[in-house]
């Protein structure tokens, strides 16, 4: 009688505690899944215009390639002394982070295009170990990447190399922040690749995006 009674109370003990685990689960999706529906929705800040440039695999990537995506954008060059490479870090990081999301693309867009042929920049990707089919790197006229940096994207670019004397001590300077672009286009956001706070933002920022309905 005493075994029985050991044995239910046995069978007790651990129905309670998968009992308590099991409401513990739902209670971590049921924040997670609130949490996503009632955060306040990106703000637009704008619409990426029409651009025309070439990957590191020498096609031609327009806008409408990425309609349908979330995409995260930045500009970079390869022989870049100062932030870049931990730029292209957070960007590997990104990849990392949304393996296996198939509508999430990242796009670096280089502002040395004279210097950063498709090759050049084949080497650099590969290095940061890219994915071809899930992170472009771009390249293309100077007026095109200007265009699309400063007009499109409202980011800050300087290149006063040629306007230097013949001392050369030009420089370009870029801005280093990473922009959020939905599925129809829209600038959702603007974050800081430099500050650990902003790039964890921009990761709920992504999983944000693609839980949204497109229209």
């Amino acid at each position: 009688m005493s075994m029985n009674l050991l044995g239910i109370r046995k069978t007790l003990t651990v129905l309670t505690l998968l009992l308590g685990l099991g409401v513990v689960g739902f209670g971590v999706y049921a924040w997670k899944t609130v949490d996503r529906e009632t955060r306040p929705s990106l703000p637009v800040y704008g619409t990426v215009p029409a651009f025309s440039l070439t990957e590191r695999s020498g096609r031609t990537v327009q806008l409408s390639d990425l309609q349908g995506m979330v995409w995260v954008v930045d500009f970079i060059f390869t022989s870049c002394p100062g932030p870049c490479p931990m730029m292209t870090s957070e960007m590997k990081r990104l990849q990392s982070q949304f393996e296996g999301r198939s509508g999430v693309r990242l796009v670096s867009v280089t502002v040395d295009p004279e210097t950063d042929t498709p090759a050049v920049l084949s080497n650099y990707a590969r290095e940061f170990g890219a994915d071809p089919t899930r992170w472009l790197f771009l390249t293309g006229s100077s007026d095109a990447i200007r265009g699309l940096a400063t007009q499109g994207l409202h980011l800050f670019l300087q290149d006063d190399r040629n306007a230097a004397s013949s001392s050369g001590q030009g420089s370009l300077i870029h801005s280093t922040r990473f922009v959020l672009i939905d599925r129809q286009a829209k600038i959702r956001g603007y974050f800081d690749s430099v500050d650990r706070n902003s790039m964890n933002e921009i990761v709920r920022g992504i999983d944000q995006l693609l839980g949204e309905k497109s229209s």
